[in-house]
């Protein structure tokens, strides 16, 4: 058993219901049932989103600013691990999940900064899910032989209840508080991860009261939005399983928790910010 939980049960059921409420359901639905929806003109892509990279910077600046704080703080955390990395198979495990997670939220941002939300979240989904398979290897690092396989690995509900049963037992939250809120997590990302009415809904985009085709990348601040709250999501959980590689890196743990505050303020200002009447 790891000295340090992958991430606690209380920050698990608080992230859970966390977000900044911003799901494209409701009005962008409505929208891909209407039946005039205009074909949008083929432009040059790379034009195109160069522009939409200016405007979502323009508007958009303390939610760039964070997104690249949590970039900067996984960063930061790989550079503190000593090279070459020396140690056992399930901490090198461990190491390239994170890595795996990394990767996926560098062309996350990539993406959500060029109006590819879904793409987007598609990544932050990896990202997460890459926290998801590192919490249970080291919560179970008997099973890590099974684990590699596919026909033995728990498929993803499983492997949920799995974690929950582990990371609840002892707190104040109970295993089922800790499941729901991790499927919760989970079914947020996989509505842009498959073909779904969500994934379907937000590729009908609108100006004025025109209705057009999401062809290539197109700006939206509430879909901007979420997906700066799943990719700050993907990233807080990830930092869990640095934390796990750099046990005495305190000074480092403790920026993590000052990024947490961050990203918790953004989402009160956000959401009181979206409830607003314009």
């Amino acid at each position: 058993m790891v000295e340090r939980l992958p991430l606690s049960a209380t920050v698990i059921v608080r992230l859970s219901g966390a977000g900044v409420n911003v799901s494209p359901t409701g009005e962008y639905n409505r929208r891909r049932r209407k039946g005039n929806v205009a074909m949008t003109e083929l432009r040059d892509p790379l034009q195109h989103e160069k522009e939409i990279l200016r405007r979502t910077q323009a508007e958009n600046r303390t939610e760039v600013r964070l997104c690249d704080r949590f970039l900067d703080h996984l960063r930061n955390g790989f550079n503190l691990i000593e090279s070459p990395f020396k140690s056992e198979e399930l901490k090198r495990t461990i190491l390239l999940l994170a890595t795996l997670g990394y990767d996926s939220l560098r062309w996350s941002f990539e993406l959500l900064m060029k109006g590819y939300y879904g793409q987007a979240n598609t990544l932050a989904r990896m990202a997460w899910e890459s926290w998801l398979h590192g919490a249970y290897v080291l919560l179970y690092p008997e099973r890590l032989e099974e684990w590699r396989e596919f026909e033995t690995r728990p498929r993803p509900v499983k492997m949920r209840e799995l974690v929950a049963k582990r990371v609840a037992r002892g707190g104040s939250v109970t295993k089922k508080q800790v499941r729901l809120g991790l499927s919760k997590l989970y079914s947020g990302y996989s509505e842009y991860s498959h073909p779904t009415d969500i994934s379907l809904g937000v590729l009908v985009a609108k100006r004025g009261e025109e209705l057009f085709l999401r062809l290539g990348g197109e700006y939206d601040q509430t879909l901007y939005f979420q997906s700066v709250e799943m990719f700050c999501q993907a990233s807080e959980v990830l930092f869990a399983l640095l934390y796990v590689l750099l046990p005495d890196a305190k000074d480092y743990q403790t920026q993590g928790d000052a990024l947490r505050d961050e990203l918790s303020a953004w989402r009160d200002e956000t959401r009181e910010r979206l409830q607003s009447p314009s």
